[in-house]
C-alpha cells in the first residue's frame, strides 16, 4: 500500500521510464563481443543470442540488414556485435539490435563442446554395440528431472497414456546452472543401483542452448554411460543436440517421446495379444475341464437318480402284483366256491327226484341199469369239472407262482376241493346203498 505522495506506477508507465534510462544511458552504439546460440530465422528478422558464458542478451537483427552482411549467424560462432540497445516498451524486453556482425572464430562454448564430444568418441562412448536396448514392457521407470518442470509430467503422461500399469518413479535434480551436472549425475547413479527400476530416463524441457549445457558436461555422460540400468535422453526439443543424447542408450530429443521410447505403443499391444491368447487358452482348457467334470457328475448324478427311480417302480410293481394276485385268487375262491354249491345242490336234487320217479315205475333191473348209469355218467362229469378246475387253477398257478401267498392258498384250495369231492362221492354211495337197500 502506497504512503501520502508517493507516485503508484502502471506497467506501461513503468517501462516507458525504463526505456527512456536506457536511451538516456548513452547505449544507442555498443560493440559486444560473445557466442552466437540459438538462432532463428524468419521472414522479418534473425533471432539468437549472444552469451559469454555467465550472462546472455537477446539480439534482433532484421533481414535487410542480415541480407546485406556476409556472414552466417551460426552457434557456437564467436562474433563481434555492434549496435544499440532496445527495450521494447509492450513487452518488457531488452535486446540489442545489430548494425553489424563480426565474425572472430569459434566460441569458447563450442570449443569446449567440441573437445568433449572428441574425447568421448575416442572412448568408444558412442559406439552402437556399448548400447543397451530398454525392456520392452517395463514394470518401473525412473525419470531425472526436476520437480518444478513440465518433464516429469510429459514423460509420466505419455509412459500411462500407453501402459497405466507402469510405475513412475522421479529422482529430482536440477537442471540448470552450476550445480546442475552433479545433481544429475547423482540421481542417475541413485536409480541405476535399484533393482526395481528398469528404465532411466534423463531430461528436460527445452530452453536455450546454454540452459542445456548440463546435459554438455563429461560428468552427466559419465553418470550414463557406467549405468547398467538402460538411460534414454530426453533434452529439449527436436532441434536440441546435446552430448548426454549422444551416449545415452537411446536419444528420444523431447520428454514426451521419451514415453513411447520406454513403453512402446506397438509393444504393448503385442503383449497385450499375447495376454489375450494365453488367457483363451487357459480359460478354453478350464472350461473343457470344468464342462467334463459337469458332465461326469450329471451322469453320476443322473444314474444314481435312474437307479432309485428304477428301485421304486419294482418296489411298486411288486405291491400292485401281490395286490392284484391277491384280488384275483379271491375272486376265484369266490367263483369257485359259488358254482361249485350250486352244480351240488342242482345235481342231488335232480337226483333225488330221478331216484324218486325211477324207483316208483321201474322195476329193480331198470334201478340197478340206471344206478350204474347214473354213477358212471356223475362219475365222468364230476371227473370233467374237476380236470376243468384243475386247468383253471393251474393256470392261476403258473401265473402267480412268484407269489408264495398265492402258492399257499392254491394249495389250500385244491385240499378244499378234494375233500368236498370225496365227501360228495362218499355221500352219493351212501344215497346209492339206500336206494339199494330201500
Amino acid at each position: 500500500m502506497s504512503g501520502p505522495g508517493e507516485d503508484v506506477l502502471t506497467v506501461e508507465r513503468l517501462n516507458e521510464r525504463v526505456a527512456a534510462a536506457v536511451d538516456a544511458a548513452d547505449l544507442g552504439d555498443v560493440r559486444v563481443v560473445g557466442e552466437v546460440t540459438d538462432p532463428n530465422e524468419t521472414g522479418s528478422a534473425v533471432y539468437f543470442t549472444l552469451t559469454d558464458g555467465d550472462a546472455e542478451l537477446d539480439c534482433v537483427l532484421w533481414q535487410s540488414r542480415y541480407r546485406s552482411m556476409d556472414v552466417e549467424v551460426e552457434t557456437g560462432t564467436e562474433v563481434i556485435v555492434r549496435g544499440g540497445l532496445d527495450y521494447w516498451v509492450e513487452g518488457g524486453r531488452l535486446s540489442l539490435k545489430p548494425w553489424s556482425v563480426t565474425p572472430v572464430g569459434e566460441g569458447d562454448r563450442a570449443r569446449r563442446i567440441a573437445r568433449l564430444r572428441s574425447e568421448l568418441e575416442a572412448r568408444g562412448w558412442f559406439a552402437a554395440e556399448r548400447k543397451t536396448e530398454p525392456p520392452a514392457y517395463p514394470d518401473r521407470v525412473g525419470v531425472v528431472t526436476s520437480r518444478d518442470g513440465d518433464a516429469r509430467h510429459d514423460v509420466a503422461a505419455s509412459v500411462h497414456e500407453r501402459n497405466p500399469t507402469v510405475d513412475v518413479v522421479l529422482r529430482h535434480a536440477t537442471v540448470q546452472g552450476p550445480d546442475a551436472p552433479t545433481e544429475i549425475a547423482a540421481a542417475v547413479a541413485s536409480l541405476d543401483r535399484r533393482p526395481d527400476v528398469d528404465v532411466v530416463v534423463v531430461g528436460r524441457g527445452g530452453g536455450s542452448e546454454t540452459a542445456l549445457d548440463a546435459f554438455d558436461t563429461e560428468t552427466v555422460a559419465e553418470a550414463i554411460v557406467t549405468a547398467e540400468t538402460p538411460v534414454v535422453a530426453a533434452v529439449g526439443h527436436t532441434e536440441d543436440d546435446t552430448v548426454a543424447g549422444d551416449v545415452a542408450d537411446v536419444d528420444a530429443i523431447t520428454p514426451t517421446e521419451a514415453g513411447s521410447v520406454v513403453a512402446p505403443l506397438d509393444a504393448t499391444r503385442e503383449r497385450l495379444d499375447e495376454l489375450d491368447d494365453r488367457l483363451s487358452v487357459a480359460y478354453d482348457r478350464r472350461a473343457s475341464a470344468t464342462v467334463d467334470a459337469l458332465a461326469g457328475r450329471v451322469d453320476d448324478a443322473y444314474r444314481a437318480a435312474a437307479e432309485r427311480e428304477l428301485s421304486r417302480l419294482a418296489r411298486d410293481l411288486r405291491a400292485a402284483y401281490a395286490r392284484r394276485v391277491s384280488a384275483a385268487l379271491a375272486d376265484l375262491d369266490a367263483t369257485v366256491a359259488a358254482g361249485y354249491g350250486r352244480l351240488v345242490d342242482d345235481r342231488l336234487d335232480r337226483l333225488e327226484r330221478r331216484l324218486a320217479a325211477g324207483y316208483e315205475t321201474a322195476a329193480p333191473e331198470r334201478l340197478d341199469a340206471l344206478d350204474r348209469r347214473l354213477e358212471t355218467a356223475y362219475r365222468r362229469r364230476v371227473d370233467r369239472r374237476l380236470t376243468e378246475l384243475s386247468a383253471d387253477v393251474d393256470v392261476a398257478v403258473a401265473g402267480y407262482e412268484r407269489s408264495r401267498d398265492a402258492e399257499r392258498r392254491l394249495r389250500t384250495q385244491r385240499r378244499r376241493y378234494r375233500v368236498a369231492i370225496a365227501g360228495l362221492t362218499a355221500l352219493l354211495f351212501l344215497l346209492l346203498a339206500w336206494v339199494t337197500t330201500t
